[in-house]
């Protein structure tokens, strides 16, 4: 009976450890990200207007245009109002994203856009909730 509970405390903390570094990963490359913006208003980023609202999944298809490499391209979607000094961006309509690609080998965004529309979906909405900057998977 012993040697069960050892094996259930030893699987507890396995199962632990595995989850602390699933999500260790994750502040650090939203961290890398945020930097790296900081290279990004010397880039040229392209701006996109909008008459009416963000469709989430345009934004979904535009990633996928891209063929990316999972192993190091990293998609995300930011609110462009939370950057926009360091982007140096005035939006003309009610909400603006940023979306990009940040290379974790080269620790640099190799793709961006300037999304301005009147509002944003309610999937838009929904992923990025109260987050100001979403890593999409």
């Amino acid at each position: 009976m012993n040697i069960e509970y050892l094996i259930i405390g030893i699987a507890v903390v396995v199962v632990a450890i595995i989850v602390f570094f699933v999500f260790k990963k994750k502040p650090t490359l939203l961290k890398s990200i945020k930097k790296s913006l900081k290279k990004a208003c010397k880039m040229e980023c392209e701006t996109i207007t909008i008459d009416g609202s963000v469709n989430f999944m345009e934004v979904v298809n535009y990633f996928k245009s891209l063929k990316l490499d999972k192993e190091k391209h990293i998609p995300f979607v930011a609110k462009a109002e939370a950057f926009k000094e360091i982007l140096k961006f005035e939006p003309k309509k009610q909400v603006a994203l940023f979306i990009g690609v940040f290379d974790e080998e080269a620790t640099e965004i190799i793709h961006s856009q300037i999304i301005e529309a009147d509002e944003l979906d309610a999937k838009t909405r929904e992923v990025l909730g109260n987050e100001d900057i979403v890593v999409l998977t």
